[in-house]
């Protein structure tokens, strides 16, 4: 005699159960062993660095965006220096998302994104230094267990990107003079 798995849609039978799909709130956007997504998943190889930071500073100065990164970075760097004499701990672990390759992306490539940016130099630059003061506020309230903000610890770049961003964008445009038409 065959015996049958219950089907799929008997209320009776319990739900499937995958093994390999255990997410909670707090690990969305972090990797099988608990780093956050912008860590170092590719490793912090030289050469590997390298070939991001060339061909991203390259990119981001021939579109004109090379200002957005040097002020994250700059902000990210003053700020790392604050963590650490706040924290305690080590200067050089505060800095080391920086080289991150996948960081790095963010940095050149994200924030910079023309699309979801505000329209003048300026404002793209205090957008850039408000994204690291949120990623800042973001990795102290880590340091120090804040568990209100427990689900933005996995990525505290792009999440602080992901609440900065929208928000300058509608301030800018709602500063906006509206244009109008050419006759």
């Amino acid at each position: 005699m065959r015996v049958s798995a219950p089907l799929a849609c008997d209320p009776a039978a319990p739900p499937p159960y995958d093994s390999r799909v255990r997410l909670k709130v707090g690990e969305i956007g972090r990797a099988e062993d608990g780093r956050p997504i912008l860590s170092h998943q590719f490793g912090n190889h030289l050469a590997t660095n390298m070939v991001i930071w060339g061909v991203g500073l390259l990119i981001a100065s021939r579109v004109r965006v090379l200002h957005v990164t040097l002020t994250y970075v700059l902000t990210f760097l003053v700020l790392a220096a604050l963590r650490s004499a706040i924290g305690g701990g080590n200067l050089l672990t505060e800095v080391a998302p920086l080289t991150g390759p996948m960081y790095q992306l963010f940095i050149f490539f994200m924030i910079t994104d023309p699309r979801t940016t505000v329209g003048t130099m300026r404002g793209r630059m205090v957008v850039a230094a408000l994204v690291a003061l949120a990623e800042h506020a973001i990795r102290l309230a880590g340091d120090h267990g804040v568990a209100l903000l427990q689900p933005l610890y996995p990525s505290p770049a792009i999440f602080a990107l992901a609440i900065v961003g929208p928000i300058a964008m509608w301030l800018y445009l709602k500063g906006e003079t509206p244009r109008r038409p050419t006759q």
